[in-house]
């Protein structure tokens, strides 16, 4: 983006990248995904202490939900890609609430 285009335009044309991408993309870049070193411990300190932990990205939910889940975090922040039989649409839905 670089600032140069607004965020719903970025995401609009990432989104037509994805364009006829199978559903199981999200499990080839779930093997991928590396967590730093220390981040499973300090997320499990942090809510031993009290506090609530999200995940807010501009990529998609499955891959928040993944992290979210990994992490132990409460909330996951992202936007949903629309599918039409196992493979993306090229269609979006920008969510303001969390994916618990």
């Amino acid at each position: 983006m670089q600032g140069q285009i607004d965020f719903k335009e970025s995401l609009r044309r990432r989104v037509s990248l994805l364009a006829g991408t199978p559903t199981t993309v999200y499990e080839a870049i779930r093997k991928k995904l590396l967590f730093q070193d220390g981040a499973r411990e300090l997320c499990s300190r942090l809510k031993r202490l009290g506090y609530k932990l999200a995940v807010v990205s501009g990529g998609f939910v499955p891959l928040a939900k993944y992290v979210q889940a990994e992490l132990g975090l409460d909330y996951a922040f992202a936007n949903t890609v629309l599918f039409f039989s196992n493979y993306c649409n090229s269609r979006w839905k920008h969510l303001r609430m969390a994916v618990s």
